[in-house]
């Protein structure tokens, strides 16, 4: 006891920074008659101590967060689409489905007060969770990678907030590897062979999921740029035969949808002679779109949500395995497995 206070009596004595479990802890000043949560410098170095300190007072420090959670959130999508951090709709779309999962469950809790705790409970609820269909059948939880989907949008608004000021520091940079994994174990090696491919198209009765096959897997497209094909991005030779597709930016001003491409550059997609034939066999006189062209944009984030037919589909085919980015895995492979004089060169693929 005697060394302890002769230990405490040689420490110099700076006023609202002491010593907790051997680290040091900094208090910052009321402000407004508010006290705020004091910080913890995660050191045992008055050195590093101090310079954290000098640090967080020359950043400064919102004592109370005022802002409800869901406007945050909003002026947080709005600062990613205007830096340019979201290209697309559908990027900004599932930051938002997942912030809104994030704040339904903290509930009115402020961000500020969010802990490291808290997410891992947020993650196993997560992993818990259970959904019931129409019928009142259990399905499965949700994917790691869903979860890890949803962590990483939220840890990306956490580190927005840090850098607005509206929180001190972000509980997530407290995770371990292995309690938010970054690398998600996916199925990136799986295609179809030449023939799985025209099988499923051969095969196909519905005459849009049946171009959405033939486009997808014979131009990698990806998946609004498919349901946002216009007439006029055909571009034909002088015989009137198809030979490329020129995705570009659409204002939307025509009663169509606004589009952008992905990173907002337009693009070119070459067309072969099998898809220039099913086009102009089954697409031309389409508008406004060549699939669905009945269909409208609506509250669901494509204009047509084809993910229960193609799942009845692959499944009466045998081939649940086979996803819509499974296409583009696809295309790829079959191009790079062609003979040297049909194959081309990477540049090209990947500007493709």
């Amino acid at each position: 006891m005697a060394a302890k206070e002769e230990t405490k009596r040689k420490l110099p004595q700076i006023k609202r920074l002491y010593q907790k479990n051997g680290r040091w802890v900094y208090q910052p000043p009321q402000k407004n008659g508010v006290r705020p949560k004091p910080v913890h410098l995660s050191t045992d170095d008055l050195g590093e101590a101090l310079a954290k300190v000098e640090d967080i007072k020359r950043r400064g420090l919102v004592e109370a967060q005022t802002a409800p959670m869901a406007d945050l959130i909003n002026q947080y999508l709005i600062a990613k689409r205007s830096r340019g951090k979201h290209r697309g709709e559908p990027t900004t779309q599932n930051a938002r489905s997942s912030l809104k999962r994030f704040s339904a469950h903290f509930g009115s809790k402020r961000a500020s007060n969010i802990t490291t705790k808290d997410l891992l409970r947020w993650r196993d609820s997560m992993n818990g969770e259970r959904k019931v269909n129409a019928d009142g059948k259990e399905l499965p939880a949700l994917s790691q990678g869903s979860v890890s989907s949803y962590m990483y949008y939220a840890q990306s608004f956490m580190s927005w907030l840090v850098d607005q000021r509206q929180i001190r520091e972000n509980p997530f940079s407290s995770l371990e590897k292995e309690d938010y994994p970054q690398e998600i174990p996916t199925r990136r090696d799986q295609f179809c062979t030449k023939e799985q491919r025209d099988k499923l198209i051969q095969n196909c009765d519905h005459l849009d999921l049946k171009a959405v096959l033939f486009i997808g897997f014979h131009t990698a497209m990806r998946r609004d740029e498919l349901l946002n094909i216009r007439p006029h991005w055909i571009v034909t030779d002088e015989d009137g035969n198809p030979t490329h597709f020129r995705i570009q930016r659409e204002a939307g001003r025509d009663g169509t949808t606004k589009f952008t491409p992905k990173n907002g550059k337009e693009r070119v997609v070459p067309i072969n002679d099998h898809l220039a034939e099913f086009i102009k066999e089954n697409l031309i006189g389409r508008t406004p779109y060549l699939i669905c062209p009945e269909l409208e944009g609506g509250k669901n984030k494509y204009r047509w949500e084809w993910k229960r037919r193609w799942n009845t589909y692959m499944k009466k085919q045998k081939c649940e395995w086979v996803t819509p980015h499974i296409m583009k895995h696809t295309f790829v492979t079959l191009m790079l497995s062609a003979p040297p004089e049909k194959r081309p060169s990477l540049l090209h693929l990947e500007r493709w």
